[in-house]
């Protein structure tokens, strides 16, 4: 059965600061902060559509507000956006998943990625990048892939590090970060 999508509730929407119906969409250069690799980056991304009420003023960023300023900042701070993560994988022949194996990051990575709930580290970035770029190193990374020789594949005979669950902690709201990770 194909998942249907969810209808947009109708505007205007009630302000969970005042209470008044009064919240519409609105399109503006949203300046916001994100601490990214240790560094506080004030930027102003443009065009964000949000949601604003009419009575008191409140913001109230969406998911797709929130996606908006993520690709924003990656264009700020140089990195590659999720728009050109799916031109490549696309113009490559590879899924997500395929994707994720030849670098050696889960999956679930690479989606936070491409979704705008993470942002790649620099490192990981510039890695990105190359791996785009040459062919020579996507086929070395296959072979080691085949081989078993990736972080996301230990090789034959290693021992792979175990946590006791009973000693992990949660970590605090300072550990999550909803669109900056490393």
């Amino acid at each position: 059965m194909a998942k249907r999508e969810r209808q947009p509730k109708p505007y205007p929407h009630r302000c969970p600061e005042c209470g008044d119906v009064a919240v519409f969409p609105e399109t503006i250069d949203y300046t916001s902060t994100f601490k990214y690799e240790g560094r506080q980056h004030h930027f102003v991304a443009p065009s964000v559509t949000l949601n604003k009420c009419r009575t008191c003023g409140a913001t109230i960023l969406t998911n797709r507000a929130l996606g908006q300023v993520a690709e924003a900042f990656r264009v700020y701070a140089n990195l590659l956006t999720a728009r050109e993560m799916r031109d490549e994988l696309h113009h490559l022949g590879l899924t997500q998943k395929e994707f994720a194996g030849q670098i050696g990051v889960a999956p679930e990575t690479v989606t936070r990625w491409l979704k705008h709930v993470q942002i790649q580290a620099r490192a990981l970035d510039k890695f990105v990048r190359i791996f785009f770029k040459s062919p020579e190193i996507r086929e070395e990374l296959r072979r080691m892939q085949h081989d078993g020789n990736t972080p996301a594949d230990p090789a034959p005979g290693r021992q792979g590090t175990s946590v006791d669950s009973s000693q992990a902690k949660e970590p605090d709201s300072r550990a999550r970060q909803l669109t900056a990770g490393h």
